[in-house]
């Protein structure tokens, strides 16, 4: 196809611009940028051993040739970089990896052509905003938005269909190999109807002919081979844009059959999508989903694209007060061309496993199903006294399995948190180290984790936030949910408002009645900071609530010395989070030792072992077995028994003297944190952290800790109960 560049002055943006935006030259600032975007980790040389760390520090001479070379590519519209090598990896949970399915291809292409389409990139991108190309329903590969706003416009609208008791049809869409099935000259033809002509056209019609790849398996590189004139280059950064450009008009309101314009929403997320039809009876929105597979059905045939009607593919869902899966035999049959569709109980949309109920139990299942697995590759070689530390451990938990968790997590786990008690129990026991189950809060407060439903509200209320400050139709949505409150996701209004009544004091008392669109904008930017604070807040007021369960089995009795109020007053998780006990070069058995003197849920204290064997303490009294003179316990170790001795006894006693023998509590809990503004201090006036949450000075709390975790290991050296023991 021949394009010839046309700069006549009605191609000029309406909204003013002096020079189309997408025929400017090219500037060095515009190079640096593009630059600056390009990763360097986990990158290899592409095949003209040109490295991204090399890029990063290219003289002002070496920018300028790049300047001179990208303008005359623009100008002439022919694409240089067009050889890539492909390598493949193997996907995961196949059957067989006998067939080319079972691999993953990896296209490793030019870093110099990769900074020229981040340029064009920007460019088509600021085009399509201003012309309005890309629809709203899209949620694929733009800026700000995710999979979670996806699934949340979604289910918003199934869980409103339900909550009116009427019948609606989800229609999950998949195409078949989408990326690599689009046509290149409908996609040009396509362009060129949306504005994008001249220079910009004759360069993306050369990017995307004539291509050339190298296929390597192991350490064997195959033969130059030449694409056809189908699918967009994998592994290129313009390749999604121009693939939602492609698909920008399918679906769209204003392109739908009248018939079912009314009754039809649509979802995107690049190649995935997904349509609700609803109605008052099951005849009537399955008459009107027929209609709507047959004109996507005919929209693939005019662009050459195929909708994978396989199961787990193409599916679709009943959601209805009277009809459901078990009902399906009976039900008529929906085609779209000459494929009958499957009606499904439940099916997966970017990872949510979605039921007929809406209740999530599958999913969530398969998540705690997927975390034990995760989690036992993580400590599978870890014991008490040898393997990763306590610090490492809860690193890895948060990166890998909670991250697995919490995906997603605003729009199933509100009703499912229940499900993993028992899991974050028990991981939660295994990276302390401890032997029995110590009380869940403290085992929560010592490796610095806050329980599960405030990591959930913390997420929840970071999205709806970020949601209201965007004020796009996701933000529409939010404020229909808000006005009714047996919707399920009413629960997330309540959460974002009490969070900035948090941030904002200064607002009335009338606050909690005032709907969320009558707020100023600004009240919706968040900061981590004081996400953080907040959900330090709430976790403090959490324990305060079950102070009682915190103190149950205290080996050092404080319900005996101190009332709850003042036991109260040492509540405070924020250092836990912001200064944790454990660090990373410490070793395992020094960790699991500090954790068992502050639990006190172990054997090599008697007090503990007689509550455990339920002896009768009156008459048996649980001596020492250091001293044999005195009860044992974690304190009487530490500071009373006279056969373990520690240099650092005298210091941690000066320390915490004040506090009689509720010695970590200090280490633990901090005090005055949130009582003293953006610094906060210690008791004797020095500097914890500042605004930023950085240590200014050295305190007494850090330490309280040194001398804290010397003299334990002291203790435990000199010791003749043997860890050996305990098992």
């Amino acid at each position: 196809m021949d394009f010839h560049i046309d700069d006549e002055p009605g191609d000029i943006l309406e909204a003013g611009l002096e020079v189309d935006i997408i025929k400017e030259i090219i500037t060095i600032d515009e190079i640096v940028w593009s630059i600056s975007k390009q990763k360097c980790t986990n990158k290899s040389k592409d095949g003209t051993n040109i490295h991204p760390k090399m890029l990063k520090h290219l003289p002002n001479h070496a920018l300028k040739l790049l300047c001179h070379i990208y303008n005359t590519v623009l100008n002439s519209g022919n694409w240089e970089w067009k050889e890539s090598f492909i390598t493949f990896i193997k996907k995961s949970d196949k059957p067989s990896y006998m067939c080319p399915g079972a691999y993953r291809p990896l296209a490793i292409s030019p870093y110099l052509g990769k900074i020229l389409e981040r340029i064009l990139d920007k460019r088509l991108r600021l085009f399509c905003g201003l012309e309005n190309i890309i629809d709203e329903s899209q949620e694929g590969f733009l800026p700000d938005k995710n999979t979670t706003r996806y699934l949340y416009k979604m289910l918003s609208c199934l869980h409103e269909i339900k909550r009116r008791k009427m019948t609606a049809l989800l229609l999950l869409i998949d195409f078949e190999k989408a990326f690599d099935s689009v046509s290149v000259p409908c996609l040009i033809a396509k362009l060129y109807h949306l504005g994008i002509k001249g220079k910009m056209l004759r360069l993306l019609n050369s990017f995307l002919s004539d291509r050339y790849v190298y296929l390597r398996v192991n350490t064997f590189t195959g033969r130059k081979r030449r694409c056809l004139l189908i699918g967009v280059p994998q592994g290129s950064v313009l390749s999604p844009l121009l693939f939602i450009i492609f698909i920008s008009d399918l679906l769209r309101t204003c392109n739908l059959p009248t018939t079912v314009t009314g009754c039809t929403q649509c979802f995107k997320f690049a190649d995935d999508g997904s349509v609700t039809v609803v109605g008052d009876s099951f005849p009537e929105v399955q008459e009107k989903m027929q209609i709507l597979c047959e004109y996507i059905a005919d929209w693939c045939k005019k662009w050459r694209l195929i909708v994978n009607c396989s199961r787990n593919k193409t599916e679709i869902i009943i959601v209805s007060p009277k009809h459901g899966y078990k009902d399906a035999e009976d039900l008529p049959k929906i085609k779209m061309g000459n494929t009958v569709l499957e009606y499904v109980e439940k099916s997966k949309v970017l990872g949510i496993i979605i039921d007929e109920t809406l209740s999530f139990a599958h999913h969530a299942r398969s998540v705690l199903k997927s975390c034990w697995h995760e989690w036992y590759k993580v400590s599978d070689k870890t014991s008490r006294k040898r393997g990763l530390n306590t610090s490492s451990l809860s690193i890895l938990f948060k990166t890998v399995v909670l991250s697995k968790l919490l995906y997603a997590s605003p729009v199933w786990l509100s009703n499912n948190i229940d499900v993993f008690k028992d899991f974050m129990s028990k991981a939660l026991l295994r990276i302390t180290g401890a032997q029995f189950h110590p009380t869940k809060y403290l085992k929560e407060i010592l490796v610095g984790i806050p329980p599960l439903k405030l990591l959930h509200e913390q997420i929840v209320i970071k999205f709806i936030l970020k949601c209201l400050f965007q004020g796009d139709n996701v933000a529409g949505r939010i404020f229909q949910v808000e006005c009714t409150p047996q919707h399920p996701f009413n629960s997330h209004i309540r959460l974002t408002k009490e969070f900035i009544y948090f941030t904002n004091n200064e607002l009335n008392s009338r606050f909690s009645r005032t709907s969320l669109i009558e707020f100023d904008r600004e009240l919706f930017v968040y900061h981590k900071d004081k996400i953080l604070e907040y959900t330090c807040k709430k976790w403090d007021d959490l324990l305060k609530e079950n102070i009682s369960s915190v103190c149950k089995d205290d080996p050092y009795n404080l319900n005996q010395l101190h009332s709850d109020e003042h036991l109260q007053g040492y509540i405070n998780t924020w250092n836990s989070l912001k200064n944790p006990l454990f660090k990373r070069h410490e070793s395992r058995i020094d960790n699991t030792n500090l954790a068992d003197f502050l639990h006190g849920h172990s054997l090599r204290f008697q007090d503990f072992t007689y509550s455990f064997l339920k002896v009768n303490k009156n008459r048996h009294a649980p001596l020492c077995l250091e001293c044999t003179a005195n009860p044992d316990s974690p304190h009487h170790q530490l500071f009373e028994c006279p056969n373990l001795q520690s240099e650092y006894r005298d210091r941690l006693t000066a320390s915490v003297g004040n506090l009689e023998t509720n010695f970590h509590l200090p280490i633990i809990f901090h005090t005055d944190i949130y009582n003293n503004g953006p610094n906060v201090t210690m008791g004797n006036g020095e500097i914890l952290f500042t605004e930023k949450g950085a240590t200014s000075y050295t305190c007494a709390l850090c330490e309280t800790r040194k001398a804290l975790k010397h003299l334990v290991k002291d203790v435990c050296r000199q010791s003749q109960f043997e860890d050996d023991l305990l098992s």
